[in-house]
């Protein structure tokens, strides 16, 4: 008889959701000035994963009025996501927004495959979504498991089999996640713009 001695989960990748509960006139300012940063920038191409959408530049963590927000980003990733990799709380201060921007994805507006370089951590907060605005979805990185996986034999999806797994985007919505795995976002089918914020976390 055989005799199990361990069985060992490598190599993780978490993702992490949070709900921030900003207020609603908060958001609605955010709002507004993510359709004036449209308004003013244009498409901007930099960097540009959106197609059909716009994307502004990557600065807007400088911008005073979202400094409330990225005040409250920057904790729930020290708080968290530090916690769990065992940093140090006096390393975590380390850790800052490097980068930011703006997404406002029309109807038809979508994301291609991409990831974040130069970053830790990165994140996504939605402002404006609904159930039809599309899901973002994550590729699993362990790309050689998708050559000798028996697909046809697997009737169910889980941590040892998938190739990706979707969040639908909703209002107040934050995901974190390591900047290197891959994503990308179908596109909105909803009459509504789906505005979120996306950044980058690094040292």
């Amino acid at each position: 008889m055989f005799e199990h001695k361990f069985q060992n989960r490598l190599f993780f990748t978490p993702i992490y959701g949070f709900k921030l509960n900003l207020s609603e006139s908060y958001i609605a300012e955010l709002i507004h000035e993510s359709h004036q940063l449209y308004r003013e920038q244009g498409i901007y191409q930099e960097y540009r994963s959106t197609r059909d959408a716009f994307q502004s530049k990557d600065d807007i963590h400088h911008h005073p009025l979202f400094k409330e927000f990225f005040d409250v980003i920057v904790q729930a990733f020290s708080e968290v996501v530090c916690k769990d990799y065992q940093i140090e709380v006096a390393d975590r201060q380390k850790f800052f927004v490097k980068k930011a921007w703006v997404n406002v994805n029309p109807t038809g507006g979508y994301n291609v495959v991409h990831n974040h370089p130069n970053a830790f951590f990165s994140g996504v907060y939605y402002l404006q979504a609904d159930q039809d605005s599309g899901e973002i979805a994550f590729l699993n990185p362990v790309s050689e498991q998708g050559l000798t996986m028996p697909h046809e034999l697997i009737h169910q999806s889980s941590i040892y089999t998938s190739d990706r797994y979707f969040y639908s985007p909703r209002k107040d919505l934050l995901l974190l996640f390591p900047s290197y795995i891959n994503h990308y976002v179908h596109p909105n089918k909803s009459s509504e713009d789906r505005i979120c914020v996306a950044f980058n976390i690094g040292r």
